[in-house]
């Protein structure tokens, strides 16, 4: 079974206060307290901090090798294991570790 990030209350209130709808409209709808929906919202808010969190700690990971970008004019002599890709504009992609040498 899947889970999801919000419950059903969560995402009534969610759909209610993107159309437009204030909380205490929106609690009106749903038969709550603007309360409750203050609540419900701050705590969405909370899960989505984290979960911005965890993003950004997982693309900070993937990016922590530096990767720079030149134009080659011959395009030889700068290729780099798992790096290298030539376009049409002989672009290669190459890490630090350049080892002068074409493989």
């Amino acid at each position: 079974m899947k889970r999801r990030p919000f419950n059903e209350k969560q995402l009534k209130i969610l759909k209610l206060r993107a159309r437009g709808f204030t909380q205490r409209e929106t609690a009106k709808k749903l038969g709550t307290s603007r309360a409750n929906v203050s609540m419900v919202e701050w705590r969405l808010r909370k899960k989505l901090e984290k979960a911005r969190e965890t993003i950004n700690a997982f693309e900070s990971l993937l990016l922590s090798q530096k990767i720079s970008v030149r134009k080659s004019k011959t395009g030889e002599g700068t290729r780099e294991k798992g790096l290298s890709a030539k376009g049409s504009n002989n672009l290669q992609l190459n890490d630090e570790r350049r080892t002068g040498a074409s493989k």
